[in-house]
């Protein structure tokens, strides 16, 4: 009998990598994505997707009816902008995803549920790189996103404790790759938004701060790895790992990597705006335990990854 998957949000962009892995691997899947973001993918042999809204509870429960591990990805998220600007539908519509999913899981008795955290539940700390720092120490993000994130993790603990379901914290640093089934909405990442803004021609790119944050990048097909050797791996339960790579640079740099493979001919130029008071300086991670605990580290580097996406992207329409 095939071991049975369910993903949540399986139908975005994280979600439809972490379905292809699995699949490839002969798990049964079960997808729930309210396609609010993305776009349905079929039925078919293994592969059973089912429209549904976490933010309800009705009907849930025959939802997670004999599923053996959840990989939790359905989250309401966007690019700093929106985080920004959308704080009370953030929260809002976070938790009541997390109170719903987690108390589904509880119900059906699954073995253990893999939850998408963020590197930006860091964001009130200063060491770098980011170590696993436990969640009752971490002090409270600025971001709603990143509380809602950080009050998932706590889900995780208290259901822990009171239910014994087994979990795994994944805090995944910033992720990038092609976005083949996600409806392009302006409330882009950093990478894509980059190449939107540049693409469209304009003379002069508007950076926040001068982009001088400095990111970690990973390939969502290394984080859709990292996932799935969570769940199958004990010695990941009832853990917390970063999900990064050692690449680091700043968004500066970044910026001119894409401007010459988007084959600008005229000079690079850049305009400093004001930094969102959500946005972080410097995002970097200690990989070290991931990388002994479960023997996972970022295979694909953003140079050789890169260009293929600038190209990708560029011929995409944005709604």
């Amino acid at each position: 009998m095939q071991t049975k998957v369910l993903v949540t949000g399986g139908c975005g962009f994280l979600g439809n990598e972490v379905v292809k892995q699995l699949l490839e691997k002969k798990y049964y899947v079960r997808v729930i994505d309210d396609f609010s973001n993305s776009r349905p993918i079929k039925n078919e042999s293994s592969l059973e997707v089912i429209r549904f809204d976490l933010c309800r509870n009705q009907g849930i429960d025959q939802v997670f009816k004999d599923v053996d591990y959840c990989i939790h990805l359905a989250a309401r998220f966007g690019g700093i902008k929106f985080t920004s600007s959308s704080q009370g539908e953030i929260l809002h519509n976070n938790l009541l995803i997390n109170v719903n999913t987690f108390s589904a899981s509880a119900v059906a008795k699954i073995k253990k549920i893999i939850y998408a955290s963020t590197s930006i539940v860091y964001d009130r700390l200063t060491d770098l790189p980011f170590k696993e720092i436990p969640t009752d120490n971490l002090p409270l993000p600025r971001s709603n996103y990143g509380f809602s994130k950080l009050v998932g993790e706590r889900f995780c603990q208290a259901f822990s404790k009171e239910k014994g379901l087994n979990f795994t914290i994944a805090r995944i640093f910033n992720i990038y790759g092609i976005n083949p089934n996600t409806v392009l909405k302006r409330k882009l990442h950093v990478i894509p938004d980059l190449i939107r803004k540049i693409s469209d021609n304009k003379n002069i790119l508007k950076l926040y701060g001068g982009g001088v944050q400095r990111r970690t990048f990973v390939h969502v097909s290394d984080v859709a790895g990292a996932l799935i050797l969570m769940m199958e791996n004990k010695k990941a339960n009832n853990g917390i790992f970063n999900v990064a790579s050692q690449e680091e640079l700043s968004i500066l740099d970044l910026a001119k990597m894409i401007w010459k493979l988007s084959k600008r001919e005229e000079p690079f130029y850049m305009e400093s705006i004001p930094v969102l008071s959500e946005d972080l300086k410097e995002a970097t991670a200690d990989v070290h335990k991931i990388r002994k605990l479960i023997g996972w580290e970022a295979k694909r580097t953003l140079k050789e990854s890169l260009p293929e996406i600038v190209e990708w992207y560029k011929n995409i329409s944005y709604k």
